[in-house]
């Protein structure tokens, strides 16, 4: 007969479990992020530098995606998780031909969100027999990120000042616009205008300034 204390404790046991999912996998294996970390067999201990890491990972993810398209990101992620890799294991796994699989990685290369490493199969380091392997570069991307960021925040500034002024001209036209009904309207749908992009500007710096503290300050 099952106490409930000993049910309670069975389920504490059980919860830890999950969370500690994937502490028993090597971590170059792993695509599974564990929320707690064991320490001495029974310590459970948050693993918060690896959730951050994470987040981390899925926001630069995103950031490949919308800037280089899906076959990209999806090369990118392999190229995450196999550390070191050359162009025909990532068309293999990828389903995509060479020339596609070139493409991309010269496209996001240039962009400095990757970089070759070549490996000579012989002394005289022929390029015919140099094995080429792709990887991500995390220091140099992780600093070209942010400065990405604090590039994209001060045109999102730039561009709410704009706005600010503009809603300021527009409402200082309203009072003298008061006998011409036409113009009226045409200076409230301006400023209604005007107020919308204010309010979606203002969304994305917020979000642009949750990303830049993920990446700066943790």
């Amino acid at each position: 007969m099952v106490t409930g204390r000993n049910a309670s404790c069975k389920n504490v046991d059980k919860v830890l479990e999950e969370l500690s999912d994937g502490c028993d996998i090597c971590l170059e294996m792993r695509d599974v992020t564990p929320l707690l970390l064991i320490e001495n067999g029974d310590q459970y201990y948050v693993n918060v530098r690896g959730i951050i890491d994470r987040l981390r990972l899925l926001d630069v993810q995103t950031l490949v995606q919308s800037r280089f398209g899906v076959e990209c990101a999806r090369l990118f992620k392999v190229i995450i998780d196999f550390k070191y890799i050359g162009e025909r294991q990532l068309g293999e796994i990828c389903l995509m031909n060479l020339n596609e699989v070139r493409q991309c990685l010269y496209t996001m290369m240039n962009e400095n969100y990757l970089e070759v490493q070549e490996i000579p199969r012989s002394v005289d380091r022929d390029p015919h027999r140099t094995y080429y392997a792709w990887y991500v570069p995390w220091i140099a991307l992780h600093e070209k990120v942010l400065c990405s960021m604090y590039n994209c925040l001060g045109n999102l500034l730039e561009r709410k000042q704009l706005i600010l002024t503009k809603q300021e001209e527009l409402s200082t036209q309203l009072p003298t616009s008061k006998s011409k009904a036409g113009q009226r309207e045409n200076l409230d749908a301006q400023l209604q205008m005007a107020n919308n992009a204010l309010a979606k500007v203002q969304v994305a710096i917020t979000k642009l300034l949750h990303q830049i503290m993920l990446h700066r300050d943790f």
